[in-house]
């Protein structure tokens, strides 16, 4: 019963990672349904400005190790 269980665990990863690295076999068999692959003009411009207008009021870490 055990190699029974190690085998269906291991064939449920192969799947997971063939199913994550095909993005759901191209959209085919998306759990959460299928998505625009190219975002909408008007939804990139909004988030160009948002993160712009995040950039002036939150400051980046220092790259260096505060000593």
């Amino acid at each position: 019963m055990r190699k029974l269980a190690g085998v269906g665990f291991i064939l449920t990863l192969v799947y997971t990672n063939v199913m994550l690295a095909t993005d759901y076999w191209w959209g085919e068999r998306d759990y959460w349904g299928p998505y625009p692959r190219i975002p909408d003009k008007q939804l990139v411009k909004r988030e160009i400005a948002f993160a712009e207008e995040c950039r002036t009021f939150l400051k980046a870490p220092p790259s260096a190790w505060i000593r």
